[in-house]
């Protein structure tokens, strides 16, 4: 997975060796939230407990900890500008030459 997001950052030319830390915790994050996933999809979203007092339903804590992985790979990724919306802002915008294209339209007709 490292080597995919490095490579997508090089083609982009975004890639710098300080963006290191920021993939190994976006990694991380991945993993963990797909560990929590599917201990959700085992338990579900609550839980009971059951004490000397009673039982309750609280939320499972995998459900807490998925949310915060989350949104930590959403924070990461847009450190990294691996977002749709964080691409286009990084996209320099590159004229374009294709036939119909405005510059090949003036090339040919002045």
């Amino acid at each position: 997975m490292k080597e995919i997001i490095k490579a997508f950052l090089d083609e982009q030319n975004t890639y710098e060796e300080t963006d290191e830390i920021v993939i190994e915790e976006l990694i991380y994050n991945i993993k963990l939230a797909q560990v929590c996933k599917e201990e959700i999809e085992e338990t579900g979203t609550t839980i009971e407990s059951v004490t000397a007092a009673g039982s309750s339903t609280k939320v499972n804590p995998s459900f807490t900890v998925y949310n915060a992985a989350l949104k930590n790979i959403t924070l990461l990724c847009t450190k990294l500008g691996i977002t749709p919306q964080d691409r286009a802002k990084l996209k320099i915008k590159k004229e374009d030459d294709s036939p119909g294209s405005a510059k090949q339209m003036e090339v040919k007709f002045g």
